[in-house]
């Protein structure tokens, strides 16, 4: 058999490309059945190891043809999976800082480019810069889309690692492609320059320590080994690590194949087996946690299985077989995994927002002894006794009960609360002043003060509405929805979050607050109620309203309301969140919403709003 020169294979990582274009095809409306049946056998060639990557570059160029040119950089990505694209990604993601990861990138970088790029990292003067250098000799055309893809991979990795706070300062190109400039530009936010042979992103040499979000050592170790047995794979084609491979992969109950049924199989004694092993630099017990790794990570983070299924399917008796399977192999459990793996797709999910949630620091003893409180055990003398051990606490309710009472200010926390504010409310307070303290730090692209305003001034803008319409109103359940349905913007607009550059276009750009609602979920695939509940469901508060939160996005989205009641709880939000910031001046969306004010009235009641906020 003759054999393509290891240097010359396509490295498996394409595969997972050549998939995602594939379903870029689909959405594009391209349905060539010839080109897609030669893209799916192209995908297949490079898994099997059979494709030299001459022959892929020019079958790559051809398949991009078909795409817009301008989309091609920046629209791929969106179809990737950066969880299911190989081992090296993960252990990147899961790195301590950029400088771990790209070392990790420089030393395994045979596991996604060519030997004909070559990669460099270069400290300077106080900057840094990653560089792709091309030493082959392809025609310029079939070559360059090849390389965009490569530098927008390299952008892609440093903002999966550090998130927002990857900034970069310019991008170096060899010659100017006017469209893959502008998206260049769009999505990093600087300039870029054309001079030389080389594509560069150049930084500042601070990010390279700048401590990662995600960072996870235990699985970083684990992966190590992991990936070092991907390396050693590549250098295999038809040897017997592969025959082993496809024995296990091809067997009814994977979990369960023993060395011996496998020697029996391939009419091969075990002892020659192992000899011939070792001169592979492998092992049975290399190849099955190898076979094992690829099973169980795909089926983790590319389905939504249950785990008990997936341990069936494989081979296992029971859950508990392949947890302690997977733990011994990667240091933690399938589904502590499935929730990392799933940090790090594209499409954002709601993972990302629970993980965040989790790894939010222990709440103050005041809070949540009052969030803790059930509401047949609130009363006010419990309240103020928990409040008054707390002096930033007894503070935020003073100050607070002083802007809401028009005679005399309130002298102590009991009057504050039994005069002005409402047992209910402080319950509710406490949780905004809680996501304040927590997460109004790791926000960006968003004013949190403006935030906040907007959040105290839906209950009163509520209280205007019902005074012109006739809605049922739930003094406990609705004075809770206002206070903190808005809350999941602390999440949205997280600092680490991949998303947010995205989503602040989309907050920037909408004429008001319920557009941008219905655009965050179409475009950003989030719903802002939803998010909200994953907080407020962390701190322990009702079912019913979390329940009724997630209920109003739906509502948002299909812009029709159960009753009166619901819309005038989303006018009220929408109306606030729109009087807060100033960039929300036209209030088409809003008249619309619900039919409940006439434009005249809503604009007047906006207006109200504004100057309301004036006098704060």
């Amino acid at each position: 058999m003759v054999l393509t020169p290891l240097a010359d294979i396509t490295p498996p990582f394409w595969s997972h490309v050549i998939k995602a274009l594939l379903t870029a095809y689909r959405d594009h409306g391209i349905d060539d059945e010839l080109r897609i049946k030669e893209m799916t056998e192209l995908a297949a060639q490079i898994e099997q190891r059979t494709l030299c990557y001459q022959d892929f570059i020019h079958r790559l160029n051809n398949a991009l043809v078909l795409i817009k040119r301008d989309d091609l950089i920046w629209l791929l990505p969106n179809y990737i999976q950066a969880n299911q694209l190989d081992l090296l990604f993960l252990k990147m993601l899961a790195a301590k800082n950029l400088k771990q990861g790209l070392n990790d990138l420089l030393k395994f970088k045979t596991l996604i480019f060519f030997k004909q790029v070559e990669l460099k990292v270069v400290v300077k003067e106080g900057f840094v810069s990653i560089g792709l250098i091309y030493v082959g000799c392809e025609p310029e055309d079939c070559l360059q889309r090849y390389l965009d893809f490569s530098v927008m991979l390299l952008f892609y990795i440093c903002r999966a690692i550090l998130g927002q706070k990857f900034k970069v300062e310019s991008v170096i190109f060899p010659v100017s492609h006017p469209s893959v400039d502008e998206k260049m530009i769009e999505n990093t936010q600087t300039s870029v320059l054309f001079k030389g042979d080389k594509y560069l992103i150049i930084f500042d040499s601070d990010l390279l320590t700048t401590p990662s979000f995600f960072y996870n050592p235990t699985l970083r170790k684990r992966l190590r080994q992991l990936v070092e047995q991907q390396l050693i794979s590549t250098k295999l084609y038809q040897q017997l690590s592969e025959q082993v491979l496809a024995f296990i992969n091809q067997a009814d109950l994977p979990a369960q194949v023993t060395f011996a049924e496998v020697c029996n199989a391939l009419g091969i004694s075990e002892s020659q087996a192992r000899r011939k092993l070792r001169e592979e630099n492998n092992s049975f017990k290399k190849i099955s946690n190898w076979w094992f790794y690829q099973a169980a990570v795909s089926e983790l983070i590319s389905t939504n299985k249950k785990i008990e299924v997936i341990a069936l399917e494989l081979g296992y008796s029971e859950r508990a077989s392949f947890d302690r399977a997977f733990k011994a192999l990667l240091g933690t459990s399938a589904a502590q995994f499935r929730e990392f793996g799933k940090r790090f797709g594209y499409q954002r999910s709601t993972d990302f927002f629970t993980d965040t949630v989790d790894n939010l620091p222990p709440i103050p003893e005041s809070c949540q002894s009052i969030l803790q409180l059930k509401t047949e055990e609130l009363n006010i003398p419990k309240a103020v006794a928990i409040i008054e051990k707390d002096p930033i606490f007894s503070g935020r309710i003073l100050g607070l009960a002083s802007k809401a009472t028009f005679g005399s200010p309130p002298t102590s926390v009991r009057d504050a609360i039994g005069r002005t504010l409402g047992i209910e409310r402080v319950k509710s307070l406490s949780a905004v002043f809680l996501a304040k303290d927590q997460l109004g730090e790791l926000v960006v692209n968003l004013d949190v003060d403006k935030l906040i305003r907007a959040i105290m001034l839906a209950p009163w803008l509520h209280l205007k509405i019902r005074k012109k319409i006739f809605c049922d109103y739930d003094s406990t359940l609705d004075e809770q929805v206002l206070l903190l349905g808005l809350l999941g913007m602390l999440l949205v607009f997280h600092k680490a979050d991949m998303l947010n550059a995205q989503t602040s276009q989309v907050f920037n750009r909408s004429a008001d607050f319920f557009q941008f609602m219905r655009e965050l979920n179409t475009q950003c695939k989030v719903s802002l109620f939803s998010t909200s509940a994953i907080l407020l469901a962390a701190w322990g508060l009702s079912d019913k309203l979390v329940k009724t939160l997630s209920g109003l996005d739906v509502q948002i989205q299909e812009n029709s309301f159960i009753d009166n009641r619901q819309a005038s709880l989303v006018l009220a939000l929408s109306m606030a969140m729109t009087a807060a910031f100033e960039h929300f001046t036209e209030p088409e969306q809003l008249v619309s919403v619900t039919s409940l004010l006439e434009r005249e009235t809503l604009e007047m009641l906006l207006e109200e709003a504004r100057n309301q906020l004036k006098a704060v």
